[in-house]
């Protein structure tokens, strides 16, 4: 069964940033996606819907905590999904009774209360029988469908280089919650896979540890997800002495 790679899909690190263009869909939910072209002057240039993602090898980026700026020598670009960003996707998405729990590198932070990386987008598990809903709210917020996949996922984008990555999970009575996956299998949503946690101080629905720690199995771990996963395991020390 392939798994499904929650959280910034893109390798990120705090030291770095490059320019990278839209790759098609293959068997993992995120891949990579190939450098962009650079100008004559060594900046990268801007095709339409082209996607901005962190890489080791290149431009400072610097993590301030809410958020982060970028400089390749053709000016500063901010870049990512700050808490004040999640917290209003999840505002709106409440008033409109969309169901959802945060995943990914949002849903890490939720759980362990505090911001300790760069996101590059929020990933939501959303009831998928709440889905017409979900992108009229995020429609409002200025969002638009950048790749579908659906009944996968769909990743929208908004203007300042924000993402919501969102998971359709079909409920059923007998606690067999799914979401599809590109091979035509699932994933599984048990109970215990929902819980709640903190962004900003406020609670927030998310995704379990244990969850998190599966959507992080089957692939070689990104800069981004070996951080994750030390983040968990400092949850899991502190909770397991």
């Amino acid at each position: 069964m392939t798994i499904p790679v929650q959280g910034d899909p893109h390798p990120t690190t705090a030291a770095s940033a490059e320019l990278l263009a839209e790759s098609p869909p293959a068997p993992r939910s995120c891949r990579p996606r190939p450098p962009a072209a650079r100008s004559a002057t060594g900046c990268a240039t801007t095709p339409p819907r082209q996607a901005l993602a962190l890489n080791a090898l290149s431009l400072t980026a610097v993590f301030d905590g809410p958020g982060v700026t970028h400089d390749d020598g053709c000016g500063v670009v901010a870049w990512g999904v700050r808490a004040d960003d999640v917290i209003l996707v999840l505002d709106t998405l409440d008033g409109a009774g969309v169901r959802h729990w945060v995943g990914g590198g949002w849903g890490v932070a939720a759980l362990a209360g505090r911001q300790t990386r760069e996101h590059r987008d929020l990933d939501l598990a959303v009831d998928a029988e709440d889905l017409d809903r979900c992108w009229q709210v995020l429609g409002r917020l200025g969002y638009a469908a950048e790749t579908d996949w659906l009944p996968v996922r769909m990743e929208l984008v908004a203007p300042g280089a924000r993402w919501v990555d969102v998971h359709p999970v079909h409920f059923d009575e007998d606690d067999h919650d799914r979401q599809p996956d590109l091979n035509g299998g699932h994933f599984d949503y048990p109970p215990a896979a929902f819980t709640t946690g903190s962004i900003g101080g406020r609670l927030v629905p998310c995704l379990s540890a244990q969850q998190q720690r599966r959507f992080r199995t089957g692939y070689e771990h990104r800069q981004q997800d070996i951080h994750d996963l030390a983040e968990l395991d400092a949850l899991q020390s502190k909770q397991n002495p």
